[in-house]
């Protein structure tokens, strides 16, 4: 189990928030939305409702899993996590 000192936990609660704010970024998408409504024929407000509720779950869901994700390859060798998003794909 990873000890963590009160320094790394602050950091820790650091990068989940700098995370957070990178995440909302996504509201890029809010700028189009007459587009998207259009194109879906539905109202501004259906599909407002929708990309603010999808980019809601990104920003939260890329906040929760960075953290976690930082203290895994913390765990790993350098070797195992470079197999590991060559091979699966997935961003460690």
């Amino acid at each position: 189990m990873v000890v963590l000192t009160r320094h790394q936990k602050l950091l820790t609660l650091n990068l989940f928030l700098l995370t957070f704010v990178l995440g909302t970024s996504e509201f890029v998408i809010v700028g189009l939305l007459t587009e998207v409504a259009t194109e879906l024929q539905l109202d501004i407000s259906t599909v407002g409702a929708l990309v603010s509720a999808l980019v809601s779950a990104f920003a939260l869901s890329f906040a929760e899993q960075l953290p976690a994700a930082f203290l895994l390859s913390r765990l790993c060798t350098n070797w195992y996590l470079m197999w590991l998003i060559n091979t699966e794909g997935y961003y460690v």
